[in-house]
This record gives structure tokens, C-alpha cells and sequence, in this order.
């Protein structure tokens, strides 16, 4: 941590973040100096959290069968922590260090764990998540049913959301994306969980058969544009939740708050055209 300009403590919020990254985000309230509180804030968006590595672990299972798929996942995973440490240590030029406090964690006193201690908060939490996640999803899919279904008897790229991702297909073209991905990616900001909905919806799938959705994505994407939507998808904006805990834990603060969002989402398509590009030069398809 200390080579990455980093808190001692700071690596249990980034590890909190493979779970999800609201609690890794709150997890920052253990640093006392506020500088040190407000770099992890900003990277700890790129750790992956569980709702993109479902998503992403049914697009390798698609694009990359058998012992590939392992290997592309671990690359993935090796891309988000070198951005952590190179983020950190550019972020540490940013946000201007004062005198660095030094690593005391209090520990509590240990007891057995009853089941009813283990159990009721995980069911407790676990039900609160999968309520939540399914709401976004509902409300997610409906919305993009309606922009992809009207004006009715058109075809779908003349729809509402045919429309829109054809505004922001210049921003996907030099990266591979066709307008669909354009368009999951830009409802993805609501909540990771409703990507594979919304490409079901635009691909005419099933919303709950994540594997038919990958399968429906390799007509339209080569293995190389395939890795890039992964590196993308991994790294680009977090999830509104994400972005409101932001806010809340770096003071209410509106401006560092974007440059998060904005540094994310640059980063994340700089790495994706590098490695789009790098492929192309390198011969892959």
C-alpha cells in the first residue's frame, strides 16, 4: 500500500469493493486523514465488483469456451488492479498529501459466533441486495423495452433507442461497439445487474438466459471487440449507488464527485481503444 501511496487501511476498502463497491466506499471511513480517504474513494470503482463479474463471466464464457476463459478473466482482473496502483499513485500528485498518519487498527474482542448472529444478518443483507438489484432491473427493463419498442413498426434501429445509440455510436466505433452495446452501457450506469436485460431486450432474448444473451453478442462482435466491452464494462462509470455514496462519503462534494466519474469513464475507453488497436496490430480478430 505504502509504494501505491496508499493507507494501510486502504486495502480493506478495495477488498470490500469485490463484493460491492458502496460498502467499499463506506469501508473508507476507518482513515483518519481525509486525503488518504478521499484517494481510495475515487479508485475504488475499479475494483470489479460481483454484479459486473456475472455479467462478465457470461460474455467469456461466450467468446472465450474451456481454459481460455480462465485466462481472460485473470487478465481482466490483473488490468483493474495495475489502473488501481497506477490511479493511486497518479491520484496521490492530484490530491495533495499532508503529513501521512500511521497504520493503528483497534481490534474488538473475539467471541464464538452464534447462528443466529451468522445467519440473520446474512439473510438480512442478502434479501435487502437482491430486493434492490431486482428493482433496478425491473424498472431498468421496462425502460428500455418502451425506447426499444417504440415508435412501433419500425426497426429496432429506428426506434428511441435505436436513436440514441446511433448518437453515440461515433464514441463506440473506434472501439468496435455496434449501437447496442452503447446503449447497456449507458443504462448500465443505473445499476451493473441490468446489462444483460437490457442487451437481452436489444438482441430479442430472453432477459433471464445470460448465456443465450453472450451467445447473441458473438454475431454481432469479433473476440477482440468481445475483450474490449469486458475491459470497458469493467472499468467505466460505477453504478448510481456508487456515484451517490461517493458524494456522501467525500463531504458532499460535487467536484470531486464528477472527477471520478470523469476519470473513470476516460480511463476506461483510453484502455479499451489501446487495447482494441494494440489487437488489431497484433493480428487478433
Amino acid at each position: 500500500m505504502q509504494l501505491m501511496g496508499l493507507h494501510g487501511k486502504s486495502f480493506f476498502s478495495l477488498i470490500s469493493s469485490f463484493g460491492c463497491n458502496v460498502p467499499g466506499i463506506m469501508a473508507t471511513r476507518t482513515l483518519e486523514d481525509p486525503k488518504d480517504r478521499l484517494i481510495t474513494i475515487l479508485i475504488n470503482p475499479l475494483i470489479p465488483c460481483v454484479p459486473r463479474l456475472g455479467v462478465m463471466s457470461a460474455v467469456v464464457a461466450a467468446f472465450f469456451p474451456g481454459s481460455r476463459g480462465a485466462l481472460i478473466m485473470i487478465s481482466l482482473l490483473l488490468i483493474s488492479m495495475l489502473l488501481v496502483m497506477f490511479s493511486a499513485l497518479f491520484l496521490r500528485r492530484v490530491v495533495k498529501q499532508t503529513e501521512r498518519s500511521a497504520f493503528v487498527m483497534e481490534l474488538p474482542l473475539y467471541h464464538i459466533p452464534t447462528w443466529r448472529n451468522v445467519l440473520l444478518p446474512t439473510w438480512q443483507k442478502t434479501y435487502s441486495f437482491l430486493k434492490r438489484a431486482w428493482t433496478f432491473i425491473l424498472v431498468a427493463s421496462i425502460v428500455v423495452w418502451v425506447l426499444s419498442s417504440y415508435p412501433q413498426g419500425v426497426p429496432m434501429n429506428a426506434t428511441w433507442a435505436g436513436k440514441m445509440g446511433g448518437m453515440l455510436a461515433f464514441i463506440g466505433q473506434p472501439l468496435g461497439f455496434d449501437w447496442r452495446i452503447m446503449v447497456a452501457i449507458v443504462f448500465g450506469f443505473t445499476a451493473k445487474e441490468t446489462t444483460l436485460s437490457t442487451l437481452g431486450i436489444l438482441y430479442g432474448v430472453a432477459a433471464d438466459a445470460s448465456q443465450s444473451i453472450a451467445q447473441a453478442m458473438t454475431g454481432a462482435m469479433t473476440p477482440l471487440g468481445a475483450y474490449t466491452f469486458l475491459v470497458v464494462y469493467m472499468l467505466y462509470i460505477p453504478c448510481l449507488a456508487s456515484v451517490v455514496t461517493t458524494y456522501k462519503e467525500s463531504g458532499n462534494n460535487l467536484g470531486w464527485t464528477s472527477f471520478g466519474v470523469a476519470y473513470s469513464l476516460t480511463l476506461s475507453f483510453v484502455v479499451g481503444w489501446i487495447v482494441f488497436h494494440g489487437g488489431l496490430a497484433l493480428g487478433f480478430q
